[in-house]
């Protein structure tokens, strides 16, 4: 495959042939030169003549071995790839800190860069509710659906 794997190769005059290119990209292995795994998640674009669909992430239904359009990309599923990981590790620790979020992650097999992109989209999903402390430091909580999330975690650091 050329161009980065995503590509048949041959010449370009191939590509002049057909309305539409379609491509179907796997989610490429967390070690370089690695194979993926086989539950790694697909990607769909397509483009061509009256055709063009951005890059989409695909879900597979088990029980009707179908595929469906579950919307995203590669950029945006590596953002929340361990974003469950990151929301079971906040509600067992409360009000935890940036720094043991880090050590946390790694222990379970998550780089700091995953974990972090991971633990950005949450809050902007206002999944997680942050709370400023002294000396720059920021905990962090799970929503519980307060309405205020400031607020709410505010309480909760006072509590605590």
């Amino acid at each position: 495959m050329g161009h980065n794997g995503e590509r048949s190769r041959g010449a370009s005059r191939l590509r002049d042939w057909p309305d539409a290119e379609w491509r179907l990209i796997r989610e490429g292995a967390e070690v370089p030169g690695a194979e993926p795994p086989p539950d790694a998640a697909r990607f769909f674009t397509a483009e061509g003549r009256d055709v063009a669909l951005s890059e989409t992430k695909l879900a597979y239904h088990l029980g009707s071995r179908r595929l469906s359009i579950a919307g995203g990309n590669r950029i945006q599923h590596a953002a929340t790839k361990h974003e469950p990981l990151v929301l079971e590790i906040i509600g067992a620790q409360p009000g935890i800190n940036v720094r043991v979020l880090d050590q946390t992650m790694q222990a379970k097999g998550a780089s700091r860069d995953q974990g972090r992109a991971a633990l950005r989209a949450a809050i902007g999903a206002g999944k997680v509710h942050t709370a400023p402390r002294a000396r720059n430091a920021v905990l962090h909580f799970l929503d519980d659906g307060c309405g205020q999330p400031a607020n709410c975690a505010l309480g909760r650091v006072e509590d605590a």
